[in-house]
């Protein structure tokens, strides 16, 4: 069905009514129709018979009342928050880290895990730290020995959230979700490269926790299904080395308009 589209001084037909429909994500959407049949589609139909569509404003909803976006006291803008936001707000945005310090040329510090094997999605936004010339990356399909690394606690953003997040921790057997993995200097040969979706030099320039991945809006990664993701820091002298890695992502589901 198309969008309703009012030329300048049209308005909607008077004939039309007023329900609302639960978004599923925390919103409800204004629907304007012309014939609701309760539990069926809702056809919204002009005068000379034609099907226009739905016309919608998001409304939130906290069980009595429906409640248009706020607008600002000053400007009268509508007031938003970003999508990442959200979904703390939902309770569907996680968080893990993984830091230690390193001595010699080549030494690795990683996180790794399985993405879930659904249509939940996971929206990743990663960043590398290093107190010394390394190189960060992103591998796409590493290659990780079953049964290695150690557990790695994962948080949920929103603190009084039941939520857990879908990714595998591989470092025990059977597998277990909602948990990823860490690689230590000690135990990091378990992991070897898969495709560098990521791969950039830091730990110099404009400071000594100079990072790769600054902002979400230009580094958010939307990762494979069922895939091993490994997120890597290798330093690059034989300098002591302060590596600090930091996982942040919400799994979501596409949704049809």
């Amino acid at each position: 069905m198309a969008d309703i589209v009012l030329r300048q001084g049209q308005g909607v037909d008077n004939q039309m009514k007023i329900t609302y429909r639960d978004m599923g994500d925390g919103t409800y959407a204004l629907i304007i129709a012309a014939d609701i049949v309760p539990g069926g589609s809702i056809d919204v139909i002009d005068r000379a018979g034609r099907e226009l569509g739905y016309v919608r404003t998001l409304q939130t909803y906290d069980g009595t009342t429906y409640v248009s976006p706020r607008l600002d006291a000053s400007t009268w803008a509508t007031t938003t928050i970003s999508y990442a936001h959200h979904e703390i707000h939902s309770g569907s945005y996680y968080h893990c880290q993984y830091h230690q310090m390193v001595s010699d040329i080549n030494d690795r510090s990683i996180i790794t895990f399985r993405t879930p094997d659904s249509d939940s999605l996971v929206h990743m936004f990663a960043r590398g730290s290093a107190t010394a010339f390394s190189n960060w990356y992103a591998w796409r399909a590493p290659t990780i020995t079953n049964n290695t690394g150690a557990t790695l606690v994962l948080f949920n953003r929103r603190h009084d959230s039941v939520n857990t997040s879908g990714v595998w921790d591989t470092s025990q057997n059977p597998d277990v979700q909602g948990q990823a993995t860490y690689f230590t200097e000690a135990t990091m040969a378990a992991v070897t490269a898969g495709t560098a979706v990521e791969d950039q030099y830091i730990g110099y320039g404009s400071g000594p926790r100079a990072s790769g991945g600054e902002t979400r809006a230009n580094e958010e990664m939307i990762l494979l299904p069922d895939t091993l993701y490994a997120f890597e820091i290798k330093s690059l002298t034989n300098d002591d080395n302060y590596h600090d890695i930091q996982l942040n992502w919400y799994e979501h589901v596409d949704k049809a308009a």
